[in-house]
């Protein structure tokens, strides 16, 4: 997907058989009214370009991944527990100013 001419494709992947369903809705002029009581921007477009849906039991993991690169999404999994395992736990105040 890609909203603008010049703008990078969007892959929008997951790690199980889905289909997508393209139904654009453009909500245009959506206000923040406490933005625009800070002093910012506060009117904002938003796309919703569709839905995908798929199938899902009751306990199940499906990885959702979107970028402006590819990847395969038999390999989803792997990523997701590599960066996991990467990762250090953040339990307390001290763990999370160690990372």
């Amino acid at each position: 997907m890609r909203l603008y001419e010049n703008y990078p494709y969007l892959h929008m992947q997951f790690s199980k058989k889905n289909v997508y369903n393209h139904q654009p809705n453009w909500y245009k002029n959506i206000e923040y009214y406490k933005e625009q009581e800070r002093g910012y921007a506060y009117k904002e477009d938003l796309m919703v370009p569709g839905y995908f849906e798929m199938p899902v039991k009751k306990g199940e993991s499906i990885i959702f991944s979107a970028g402006i690169s590819e990847v395969s999404p038999s390999k989803l999994a792997k990523l997701w527990e590599d960066e996991l395992a990467r990762r250090h736990e953040r339990t307390d105040m001290f763990t999370t100013l160690k990372n």
